[in-house]
């Protein structure tokens, strides 16, 4: 058991991150890159600077700052300096960018939603609880 559900988790999520990633491009609203998505979410959660952004990411603080002044240009982010260290700079997203994001977010999970709709009130029941399940367990790792 404990073999195939790692396989399966293996198996399954790059599967569902390929799914999510059609669907968020398929969004009308669809006006962002994944990568661009992907900061708007963590900012939609808090203020981030570029360093925590790169590491939630997995990507270089080099080019994070890159993507993120593509979007400060757009003014989709927000810059401020961070009240106890000037040196550093907390992004949060804009009013534009909220909205934007709220957009694609809201049209992608309004077309994720057909896709759970072959399966039983039951089978749909089961698949929240182990998504549940799969949250804790990220969040411990």
């Amino acid at each position: 058991m404990k073999h195939e559900l790692s396989w399966d988790f293996l198996e399954t999520i790059p599967e569902a991150m390929r799914e999510i990633r059609t669907e968020l491009l398929r969004s009308p609203s669809a006006e962002l890159t994944i990568p661009q998505y992907r900061v708007l979410s963590r900012l939609a959660k808090e203020a981030q600077n570029n360093k925590q952004l790169a590491e939630s990411l997995g990507v270089t603080v080099a080019n994070m700052s890159r993507l993120v002044q593509g979007m400060v240009q757009r003014k989709l982010v927000v810059g401020t300096p961070n009240k106890t260290d000037r040196r550093e700079v907390l992004l949060s997203l804009s009013p534009k960018g909220r909205k934007l994001f709220e957009s694609m977010r809201k049209e992608t999970r309004e077309n994720l939603e057909s896709r759970f709709q072959i399966l039983t009130l039951n089978e749909q029941q089961s698949l929240q609880e182990a998504l549940q399940l799969m949250q804790k367990m990220l969040r411990k790792i």
